[in-house]
């Protein structure tokens, strides 16, 4: 059956099923189902509704009860299941449920015309229970229903403090908790009528039973109380409410009253019968004679909220307790913060009475011992039992003396002596106790009663250089009371004086600073001398010998007096004195002014001239070395300083004023490098070409720069320096019209001056001559030698056409290339240097806008005869000019995204030495999108996919990728459709998440996004040297290293030799990058287009590409080829074949051999052609109802495969 056969089919049987149920409705039978709703009682029929309900819940009718007897009545229509179900409110109970009927029309209720009653059961009775004082909401509590009778006709359970009895007919009913361990407040009675019933009054729960028990052992055995304490607003009843015998301890942190106290029975199990929700604490107390019992624990938290209470947790008890002093003395006051061991463990610690407690005590022989820092006690040892009243009292015997010393000098070899001691002679028994004393300097002696006297110990060493304290001797009594610290300080001495300085000047005094040092150790202090107070003092010193000096660097000065001989101008010796303390101060110590001081630092040797401005017969000069200098001139005012050297200096001269607090730096920063060139006559024309690594420009140095000149055996000397920075690389090269230099050049690295030993000396040179026929100015010609790769020149033809080269050691394997734009050159044979010129074909071709200005960037496509193909893309004017193109026909194509050309392509014809011109007009049809996609930080994001969806325009969808700056621009985006712009890169969060725009007659700029997370990058940086007449051809590309068919980037270089490539992720991938070109390179020597191979590893990768391939000596330009127009003529040939096909295999069964000829074809046409033979077979297809003919044979498909199948076989 075909299609149409089917569909008719399907549409009968449709038609039949919707006369059926015509038919079937003109025949229709009605169903009814009723019954009534009955009640013992008295109830409102009209709350209740009958609903009859689908199988998914869904309402198919539903009816209300007749007010007076409950009767109902729903029709049914169509047979099926159902459900009959009641609504009434809420609360009120039918039985059954609900009805479940499979209406057939025979065997059901309703077919059967019977009745489907339901009966009423009664109402709801709901209410609360509650404990008192709880927020709690109880659950799983028993409550039951009592009638008039005090029968129970039915319990529930609570849920959540409510609880529910149903069905329950109307009488006198009472609700009771029915739950052992509960303490109720009361009960709920009530009526219930002709309604449900929400009791108002909940029942209420005063409290729970809380059950404990007690542990029996050989200490306790019975008699004890439980007392319970609660926080406030916690309650506790039927209980003794009466206080507790003997002490009871409430721990601190808990802040509750007592409640009540509850004894405990002869089989140790304690109850409180009604104890209200809250927290308690229940503590255990047995008093008996003077012992207390101690217990484990010795209390037990309690929280008691909506249930009785069993503790698992037993008391026991584990000893007895009892109270202990410490005494100053048998009959004295009580000692506080003693700490009381108890067999070596510590216990506890004395009140402010000096009372403490032993807890836990069993019975045994017990070791008290009493321990404070300032005092000593004695060990009390007794034996303890039930009967045991009281412990012995504990007295001190011995009391702490503390104190310390205060030495503030002592010589460097009390260091290393053992430890100082304290000692302490009793006045009456003569005992000695003895004590060690500190670094610090502190000590503390434990002394019995009695009278002591005291002194520090001072080494013999300390003794014999001067240490002494005071006091020396100390008187100590000891008593009953703690004894106040002592100290010991040392005696020291001063050392005094006197500054003079010119003129009594203010400046000069607050500059200067007295130093004293000590024979064999050094500096001790030193002071700043003021003006109105030119005096210095030094205390706490030491006797010994010492060295007092000034620290004041800008002036010169003499002790005692000013020299009678006094110098203008000479190197600094300060004057310095030398004093002994023995057992007084040290005072009258006077240092004089006699000069102002000038401190130079230098880096290199030098001979300095010091010059007075004022004066300039006061001068003298020095050597200074690479140190510091220090000079001293006793006239104030300025001073000139200038240092004589090959070195060039920071500064020529250096100013000096009197008073001065400065160093003066002389730092050399060039050095003189000298060189010789030697000549064969005097006044030969030469320069010096100096290049630095320093500087990009070289430095040019000329002859009437030489330092001096002479005459030497066999020509002419000039002596020459040039001045360089530290560390800086120079390379020499001198040169000159006439002559040539050997050696050729000469480099150095400059640290100091330096002297060149081996001289340049020049000779004379040959020179070449050639010239373009006919005369052709600007020609350029460059010339290379192949036995010396230095010699490399780069000149234009004059007016004449005439070039001059030279001069060169020799005219032997030079290598000489013409080139003009627009012009072909070459050798005349036999006049090797000499060519011929003939003007070469041009096609020039411009691109504008409708309003003729220019358009940037436009592809445009020429392709022609048998390989030739050029793609090009437009200047920032719009044009540009291909030149020396081979007659004959060239099919030239204009493509931009966003604009349609008008004509879209063009066929020129190209004469031999003529220009041709091409225009092209574009008009924009689409707009674009253009933004950053950038870090918070600022930093670009690369190759991320930007996308544009349009809803409102059939999905239709553009894209682009950001470049290595993170910039992205949508192209082809129709106007008047709304797009959602967006980001997707999987490991960035991008905001915002999409922007909705609608393109108008204007591009779309700043549509920006930014990237919340950073990936760890690598950019990867490129340079290709190569001739400017190539550069254009080469493109760069970025493969991975196991997948180099597809790149990852590709970059023309049209637009410099510099290229970055967008940032890869830097996770080790290994990664080629090649160069590449879209010409064939005919006119060259064969050659291998480098690549190399970078890592993705660390933040940047840089790689350099040298290309300078080299042209055949015979350049035959191409000639085309026209084998594509026989190709497509052909090729129409077979589709209008088609049309008689009968299938479509026919044309993908083609013979292998008839394949290979093709593709053998689609090879000499090149890989620009596959775009405009997709476009001339999809226009061949339609012109000849192609598609028509291969839907007839039923594959739809058809135009897909064909066009595939073609494209692939043309490349």
């Amino acid at each position: 059956l075909n299609k149409m056969s089917c569909k008719l089919i399907i549409f009968n049987l449709t038609l039949l099923q919707a006369l059926l149920q015509i038919c079937a409705a003109s025949n229709e039978v009605v169903f009814t189902c009723g019954g009534f709703v009955r009640s013992n009682v008295s109830i409102d029929f009209k709350k209740i509704m009958v609903k009859m309900l689908t199988p998914e819940g869904n309402m198919k009718y539903q009816t209300t009860c007749a007010p007076t007897n409950g009767y109902y009545l729903i029709p049914v229509y169509v047979k099926g299941n159902y459900k009959l179900k009641l609504s009434a409110p809420e609360g009120w109970n039918f039985a059954p449920d609900h009805v479940n009927l499979n209406i057939d029309g025979l065997t059901d209720p309703c077919s059967k015309h019977e009745d489907i009653n339901f009966l009423f059961l009664g109402f709801s009775v709901t209410g609360k229970v509650k404990v008192l004082n709880s927020p709690a909401e109880i659950t799983d509590c028993t409550v039951s229903l009592m009638n008039s009778a005090k029968e129970v006709i039915e319990s529930t359970q609570v849920n959540y403090g409510v609880f529910e009895f149903s069905p329950v007919l109307p009488g006198n009913y009472t609700v009771v908790v029915s739950e052992e361990g509960f303490c109720i407040k009361n009960s709920i009675s009530f009526a219930l009528s002709d309604s449900n019933l929400a009791l108002k009054e909940p029942i209420e729960i005063q409290g729970f039973l809380v059950t404990g028990f007690m542990e029996q052992n050989e200490i306790y055995n019975g008699g004890a109380e439980i007392v319970l304490y609660s926080e406030p607003g916690a309650t506790a009843s039927n209980c003794d409410v009466s206080a507790a015998k003997g002490i009871v301890l409430i721990p601190e942190n808990y802040k509750y009253q007592y409640s009540c106290k509850i004894l405990v029975d002869s089989t140790n199990v304690y109850r409180l019968p009604c104890v209200g929700f809250g927290n308690h604490i229940l503590i255990p107390t047995y008093y008996h004679s003077s012992l207390t019992l101690e217990w484990l624990p010795k209390f037990v938290s309690v929280v008691v909220k909506d249930r009785p209470v069993v503790l698992q947790e037993k008391f026991k008890a584990v000893g007895f307790s009892l109270t202990g002093k410490v005494l100053w003395t048998s009959l004295g006051d009580g000692i506080n913060g003693v700490d009381i061991y108890v067999n070596n463990k510590f216990v506890t610690r004395t009140n402010e009475r000096g009372m403490y407690t032993l807890s836990e005590i069993m019975h045994g022989t017990l070791t008290i011992q009493a321990k404070r820092n300032d005092l000593q006690f004695e060990d009390i040892r007794f034996s303890f039992s039930a009967q045991t009243n009281s412990i012995p009292p504990i007295i001190v015997t011995k009391i702490q003396q503390c104190g310390q010393i205060f030495l503030k000098k002592l010589p460097k070899s009390g260091e290393q002596k053992s430890r100082r001691t304290f000692i302490c002679n009793h006045v009456n028994n003569k005992t000695v106790l003895t004590t060690g004393i500190d670094q610090n300097g502190k000590f503390c002696i434990m002394l019995p009663r009695g009278q002591y006297i005291c002194e520090v110990e001072i080494f013999n060493f300390e003794k014999q250089a001067g240490v002494k304290v005071m006091p020396d001797r100390l008187k100590i009594v000891v008593r009953n009371q703690p004894l106040p610290d002592v100290e010991f300080r040392q005696s020291l001495y001063k050392i005094s004086g006197r500054i003079y300085c010119f003129f009594d000047s203010g400046d000069c005094f607050d500059s200067v600073i007295v130093k004293v040092e000590k024979f064999g150790v050094g500096e001790l202090s030193r002071i700043v001398v003021k003006a109105e107070f030119p005096n210095f003092e030094f205390f706490d010193m030491l006797p010994g010998k010492y060295n007092v000096k000034l620290e004041a660097e800008q002036f010169c000065w003499a002790v005692d007096k000013i020299p009678n001989d006094q110098k203008v101008i000479w190197r600094r010796e300060n004057g310095r004195r030398l004093v002994n303390i023995d057992s007084q101060d040290v005072e009258n110590i006077t240092f004089y002014q006699i000069g102002y001081t000038i401190k130079l630092k230098s880096n290199y040797n030098a001979k300095l001239k010091i010059v007075s401005i004022e004066n300039a017969n006061i001068f003298a000069s020095f050597d200074i070395a690479e140190t510091l200098s220090t000079f001293c001139v006793s006239k104030s005012g300025s001073y000139k300083l200038h240092a004589e050297s090959c070195h060039i200096f920071n500064e020529d001269a250096l100013i000096y004023n009197t008073g001065q607090i400065v160093t003066l730096h002389l730092e050399a920063v060039k050095h003189g490098v000298d060189f010789k060139i030697i000549t064969p006559k005097p006044d030969v024309d030469f320069t010096v070409n100096i290049k630095s690594n320093l500087f990009n420009d070289p430095s040019v140095v000329l002859l009437s720069s030489a330092v001096e000149q002479y005459p030497v055996k066999d020509g002419h000397e000039y002596r020459f320096r040039y001045f360089a920075e530290t560390n800086e690389k120079i390379h020499i090269q001198p040169a000159s019209n006439s002559f040539l230099f050997t050696p050729v050049s000469q480099t150095v690295v400059v640290l100091n001056c330096t002297e060149i030993a081996q001289p340049f000396v020049a000779s004379a040179g040959e020179y070449f001559k050639g010239s373009v026929s006919p005369k052709l100015e600007g020609v350029v010609i460059t010339v290379s030698q192949l036995t010396d790769p230095t010699v490399h020149f780069t000149l234009v033809t004059n007016a004449n056409g005439d070039y001059v080269v030279g001069p060169l050691r020799s005219l032997e394997s030079l290598q000489i290339k013409a080139e003009l734009p627009g012009y072909g050159l070459e050798h005349i044979q036999g006049k090797y240097g000499h060519f011929t010129a003939y003007k070469l074909s041009q096609l020039y071709i411009q691109v504008v806008d409708d309003n003729m200005g220019p358009l940037q960037d436009v592809l445009v496509s020429v392709t022609g005869g048998s390989q030739y193909k050029s793609n090009n893309l437009t200047n920032e004017r719009g044009n540009f000019t291909l030149f020396g193109l081979m007659p004959g026909s060239y099919y030239v194509q204009s493509i931009l995204k966003e604009y349609s050309f008008e004509p879209s392509s063009q066929v020129v014809h190209i004469e031999e030495a003529k220009k041709s011109e091409v225009l092209f007009v574009g008009r924009r049809v689409a707009f674009s999108c253009s933004g950053f996609v950038r870090f918070l930080a600022g930093h670009p994001v690369p190759e991320v996919k930007v996308e544009a969806v349009s809803e409102n325009c059939d999905q239709h969808q553009e894209e682009a990728l950001t470049d290595e700056k993170g910039f992205y621009r949508i192209r082809g985006l129709l106007m008047n459709c709304q797009y959602t712009i967006e980001c997707s890169k999987q490991a960035l969060n991008i905001y915002p998440e999409f922007i909705n725009q609608t393109i108008g007659q204007m591009d779309l700029v700043d549509v920006d996004f930014t990237a919340l997370s950073e990936e760890m990058v690598s950019t990867i940086i490129g340079r290709v040297e190569c001739s400017s007449a190539v550069l254009p051809t080469l493109r760069a590309a970025l493969y991975k290293k196991d997948s180099s068919e597809h790149p990852v980037s590709r970059i023309h270089l049209e637009g410099g030799s510099l290229f970055i490539f967008p940032n890869v992720p830097m996770d080790n991938t290994t990664y080629l990058v090649k160069l590449e070109s879209s010409s064939s390179f005919a006119e060259f020597e064969p050659f291998h287009l480098p690549e190399v191979q970078i890592v993705a590893n660390k933040a940047v990768a840089t790689v350099v590409f040298n290309f300078h391939p080299k042209k055949k000596q015979i350049v035959e330009h191409s000639r085309g080829s026209y084998f594509v127009f026989p190709l497509l003529t052909l090729f129409t040939v077979i589709v209008y074949s088609l049309q008689e096909v009968d299938s479509v295999s026919f044309f993908l069964s083609t013979e292998p051999s008839t394949i290979g000829f093709t593709m053998g074809m689609c090879l000499e046409i090149g890989e620009h052609s596959s775009a405009f033979l997709q476009a001339t077979l999809t226009s061949v297809m339609m012109s000849n109802n192609i598609y028509e003919a291969t839907n007839s044979h039923g594959n739809t498909d058809f135009q897909h495969h064909f066009l595939m199948h073609f494209e692939i076989l043309f490349c």
